[in-house]
């Protein structure tokens, strides 16, 4: 859909992802589904911010997440429906547990729209997401501190972030990061040499993509550190 730009590609970071999204430490490694979150025996709650073509968000549904996926290009939101309907509507409520699946327009760093997001799914009152995944998102140097001020919004102390990137500029990508590690205890990084994979793994294949996970939202603005991604060579 040319309409949706750039972002109607299913791009290599989204790929990745929903590769490696049986082996995080959410899912239940036995039967291949996200964990009830919080312990309260209910489908977790997973924002895929800057969705595009919605691949992640519809993977973590298939999972057996309740998803919310979030863009600002209103045509990327309708090829995300589009491409989610054929999933959602031929699976009935009694194959599987209630957990739901919106898109929605939404702009990086609004507190309204910030505010609608938490409000999906007749949450009353709003309740942060258990899972953020930010897919492919830190390209524009310009718009990090919306995606940031997003991010702390739509999270708490309980919540986990995900971030898979194709590292592009230190000087772009590592001051986020820095900033990200100051709002939670614990900011890591994975690239493909970390993970377990097959010689096809996509993970494995494709040079240049990390995985950021951040957890333990805390209030206090002190720095934690940071395991950076390791530099070209090491």
């Amino acid at each position: 859909r040319q309409t949706a730009g750039l972002g109607a590609c299913v791009w290599d970071c989204a790929r990745v992802f929903c590769g490696l999204l049986a082996r995080l430490p959410e899912i239940d490694d036995a039967c291949g589904r996200f964990v009830p979150a919080r312990g309260l025996g209910r489908p977790p709650r997973v924002l895929d911010l800057g969705t595009g073509t919605g691949v992640v968000g519809i993977a973590c549904w298939l999972r057996g997440a309740s998803v919310v996926c979030a863009d600002r290009d209103a045509a990327c939101c309708t090829l995300a429906r589009d491409n989610a309907a054929p999933y959602v509507d031929s699976t009935s409520a009694t194959e599987r547990p209630a957990h739901e699946m919106s898109v929605v327009e939404h702009a990086w760093g609004s507190p309204a729209d910030d505010a609608t997001l938490l409000r999906q799914h007749d949450q009353d009152p709003p309740r942060a997401f258990d899972v953020v995944v930010a897919s492919d998102c830190l390209y524009d140097a310009s718009a990090l501190p919306a995606l940031l001020a997003t991010l702390l919004r739509v999270t708490d102390g309980d919540s986990v972030v995900y971030i898979v990137y194709k590292r592009r500029r230190d000087d772009r990508e590592r001051p986020f990061f820095d900033e990200l590690a100051t709002h939670f205890d614990t900011v890591a990084f994975a690239t493909r040499d970390d993970a377990t994979t097959t010689p096809d793994d996509l993970w494995c294949t494709t040079p240049g993509l990390h995985l950021c996970r951040a957890t333990g939202k805390k209030e206090s603005e002190s720095r934690c550190a940071v395991r950076r991604p390791c530099e070209p060579g090491e």
